[in-house]
C-alpha cells in the first residue's frame, strides 16, 4: 500500500515546515539558538523567539543571516482591498454599542479599534480621499488612545510580555503558550490589547502575530 500525506511540523531548524531547512534567526534575542533546532518543535509555522532562542551559549554552527527587511503593510488601492480593511474595522470598532458607526466605519476609537483602524488609515489614505471617506476616518483615528511605550527591541517586548503573563495566565481554564495567552478575559484585555498595538511590527518579525491576534480577537467576547 502506498503511503501518503506526511505532514511536517515546523521546527527551529525548519521554520516553514517545507524541508528547506530555514533556521530561525536569533540575532535580536538575548539568548542563542537552541542547540538542537531540528528537534525543537514550534506551535505555529515561522516559529517564535521564545521557542527557539533559549540557549545560554552559542552553537558551533554559524548564525544565520538576518532576514531581508520586508513591509508588512497590505495594499489598499482597489475597492476589494479597501473592503477587506473595512470589514476588519467594522468588526473591531462597531461591536461596542457605545461607539457610533456610519456605514460600518467608526466615529471614535478605543484600543481594539486602534489596532486595525490606524493601519487602515495609513494604507488606504489615497483611496479614502478618492471615495470621500478620508475625513470620517481621520476624525475617528484622532480619538485613538495615545501612543504606548515603544516595543521595537527584545527587552521592550519582554517587558510587555511579562505584564501580559501576569494578567492573562493566572486562570487554569485559559492555558498559556510560552507565557502568552490563548484566550482573553476582561482583565487580560487591559494589557493584551495595548501590547498588540505597541508590539505589532515586532511580533510579526518574531513569528508571534498569530498567537497574539487569536487571543486578542477574543477580548470582550466573554471568554
Amino acid at each position: 500500500m502506498r503511503e501518503c500525506c506526511t505532514t511536517l511540523r515546523p521546527t527551529c531548524g525548519d521554520t516553514q515546515a517545507d524541508g528547506s531547512g530555514t533556521v530561525y534567526d536569533c540575532s535580536l534575542a538575548q539568548k542563542y539558538l537552541s542547540h538542537d533546532p531540528t528537534r525543537t518543535y514550534c506551535e505555529h509555522q515561522g516559529c517564535s523567539i521564545l521557542e527557539c532562542c533559549n540557549a545560554d551559549t552559542p552553537d558551533t554552527h554559524p548564525a544565520p543571516p538576518p532576514p531581508a527587511a520586508t513591509s508588512t503593510q497590505r495594499s489598499c488601492t482597489t475597492y476589494p482591498e479597501f473592503m477587506a480593511y473595512s470589514q476588519e474595522v467594522t468588526v473591531a470598532c462597531c461591536g461596542d454599542k457605545s461607539r457610533q458607526c456610519v456605514a460600518g466605519l467608526p466615529t471614535s476609537c478605543g484600543d481594539a479599534c486602534a489596532t486595525v483602524l490606524l493601519p487602515m488609515q495609513t494604507a488606504c489614505h489615497n483611496f479614502l480621499g478618492t471615495i470621500g471617506m478620508q475625513e470620517t476616518i481621520d476624525l475617528a483615528a484622532a480619538s485613538c488612545p495615545a501612543p504606548l511605550e515603544p516595543c521595537t527591541t527584545y527587552p521592550e517586548f519582554m517587558a510587555y510580555s511579562q505584564e501580559v503573563t501576569a494578567a492573562c495566565c493566572d486562570d487554569a481554564s485559559a492555558p498559556c503558550v510560552a507565557g502568552l495567552p490563548t484566550t482573553c478575559s476582561a482583565g487580560c484585555a487591559t494589557v493584551l490589547l495595548p501590547m498588540q498595538r505597541a508590539c505589532n511590527d515586532f511580533i510579526v518579525m518574531i513569528g508571534m502575530q498569530q498567537t497574539i491576534n487569536t487571543a486578542a480577537a477574543m477580548c470582550g467576547s466573554g471568554h
